[in-house]
């Protein structure tokens, strides 16, 4: 059977997963297709719980979309596609699509695109928005998933040397099983009716 193709009137369920990340990370968004891939970054910073406050780049095979490569190639040849100018849609041609998406090359989070399913859209609906998800994101700057799993140990532990230390710096109210997307949403729709 054929792959589906999104009409313009579909709107993308998408799952962003963490990977590597056990129990799982999770967020589930619905965005137009006719997203950018640089609008598409600012919604999974959002929907994840990242800062942005590093570099990323999205793949599909060996293409990479991102922000344009600066290094004056003497070959012009440009390894980065420009994210400005790559919808959602190219990315994501049909159900079952993947994606990858590189957040922070230092610690490396990786993350899985997929697309779902395609819904109709719905006009009483504020798009892009987050429906779905499960835990919070690792602290930024924590050392990538093995930093992550370190972190979480000597919080929960009162005896570990860096307990204290730890839960100042990411702040005692930080849930690693807390998730809510009603909190996404309100980002979401700050940074939508901004631009409207």
């Amino acid at each position: 059977m054929p792959a589906r193709r999104a009409p313009a009137s579909n709107i993308y369920q998408v799952r962003i997963t963490l990977l590597h990340a056990e129990p799982e990370i999770w967020r589930r968004v619905l965005v137009p297709p006719q997203l950018t891939l640089r609008r598409f970054h600012q919604v999974i910073q959002i929907a994840m719980g990242w800062t942005d406050s590093h570099l990323h780049e999205f793949r599909v095979g060996k293409q990479t979309y991102g922000q344009p490569d600066d290094d004056n190639d003497p070959f012009g040849i440009t390894r980065r596609k420009d994210e400005r100018h790559v919808l959602v849609s190219e990315v994501l041609p049909r159900i079952g699509s993947r994606a990858f998406y590189t957040y922070d090359f230092g610690d490396s989070w990786e993350h899985e695109i997929s697309l779902e399913k395609l819904r109709k859209f719905d006009p009483e609906i504020i798009y892009p928005v987050c429906i779905a998800g499960e835990r919070a994101c690792p602290p930024e700057d924590c050392g990538g998933i093995p930093g992550y799993y370190e972190f979480l140990e000597a919080i929960a532990d009162p005896r570990h040397e860096q307990h204290a230390e730890l839960l100042e710096w990411v702040g005692e109210g930080y849930d690693p099983d807390g998730f809510s997307p009603d909190q996404v949403n309100r980002v979401l729709q700050r940074k939508t009716a901004r631009r409207s």
